[in-house]
């Protein structure tokens, strides 16, 4: 034990002046930020410039612009007036999504007064549209055979 005693002192001798740190390191002080020397007309014309109302902004490219539904309302009534039936995709193909949304809207306020019929064979088929009278007498003609 004496033994293990005295090579520890002669450790503890060699590494006097080694220490270390168990924690983070203190923060070190941040350096104070002088300011170089300005002149007051340029610090005056610095300020006046901020205060002056900055322009506004446009936000119109953002906007978007719906056509009425009832534009294509009309729209399919004349189509229906001339043909028995027609196809949604190949009527309002090469339009913008929000015209096809608003086409959409149409038929479905046609249908809801009755005017139209809307069929599809399967999910993502052509959807066709036909008139009220049309289907009824096609499906009488269907069933009679």
């Amino acid at each position: 034990m004496k033994e293990a005693a005295a090579w520890l002192a002669e450790r503890l001798g060699e590494t006097r002046d080694r220490f270390f740190r168990l924690g983070p390191a203190p923060f070190a002080p941040r350096p104070e930020r002088k300011l170089a020397p300005q002149e007051a007309g340029q610090l005056a014309e610095a300020l006046r410039a901020l205060a002056v109302e900055p322009p506004a902004v446009s936000l119109s490219h953002m906007a978007l612009r719906f056509p009425p539904v009832s534009l294509f309302v009309e729209r399919f009534r004349a189509l229906l007036d001339r043909r028995r039936t027609f196809d949604f995709d190949s009527e309002i193909g090469g339009s913008p999504r929000v015209e096809v949304a608003v086409a959409f809207l149409a038929l479905l306020e046609l249908r809801k007064q009755g005017e139209i019929v809307i069929s599809q064979a399967a999910p993502f088929a052509p959807i066709r549209i036909a008139r009220a009278d049309v289907e009824r007498s096609l499906s009488w003609t269907v069933r009679s055979a």
